[in-house]
């Protein structure tokens, strides 16, 4: 089995990096506001 995924875990790899800071930035921000909504709408 394991020799059957090796190529998709290469591939995962190749194609996949960590986000820069400014992602991260614009993750955060849609989190909080999301998070916010969350907090009025329970209110």
């Amino acid at each position: 089995v394991k020799v059957l995924i090796i190529p998709f875990l290469l591939t995962q790899k190749l194609t996949t990096r960590e986000p820069d800071d400014r992602q991260l930035e614009v993750a955060l921000a849609a989190f909080q506001g999301a998070r916010q909504e969350e907090k009025e709408a329970a209110a």
